[in-house]
């Protein structure tokens, strides 16, 4: 399995070209600028692997959401959710919303991290793991890892 974050495309056309027959591509988001997730699953697990659900909500996250079937695992019947994510910068103003009002950094975490939380209770079956990847623009200081160059270059 492969995950792809900031594919910044809709829809499977241009990845699903490069990938081996018999794989599996899903992809979510993503709108030519920013965001996109793509899952590349290979022909040897692809049948293993269904998809239970996909999230464009809040603006600035996408995420796609995987079951691995628990008996392709070996572990008793217990599946894996896999939780394939891209959220934008915190300070990115992808989650502005409404006209002149910026929401805090905080305000914006506390979306993003109820938001997943949700999701995991949503679809995840009773015994299930939980494998949360992808690239949700953590920050662990005080400056933004990146800035948020096209939104900048295009004021």
């Amino acid at each position: 399995m492969v995950i792809i974050t900031e594919t910044h495309r809709v829809g499977e056309g241009c990845i699903q070209s490069i990938v081996p027959r018999g794989s599996k591509v899903f992809t979510v988001g993503g709108n030519g600028n920013r965001g996109g997730v793509c899952v590349w699953v290979s022909e040897k697990y692809a049948k293993t692997i269904q998809l239970v659900g996909t999230s464009t909500v809040p603006r600035g996250m996408d995420s796609i959401w995987l079951r691995i079937n628990g008996k392709a695992l070996g572990t008793k019947g217990k599946g894996l959710l896999v939780g394939a994510t891209y959220a934008a910068p915190e300070h990115s103003t992808v989650y502005n919303t409404v006209p002149g009002h910026k929401l805090s950094a905080s305000l914006v975490s506390r979306r993003i991290t109820c938001r997943i939380q949700t999701l995991i209770r949503r679809y995840a079956r009773p015994g299930d793991e939980v494998l949360l990847m992808g690239d949700m623009n953590a920050r662990v200081g005080q400056l933004q890892e990146t800035p948020d160059t096209f939104e900048e270059q295009n004021r």
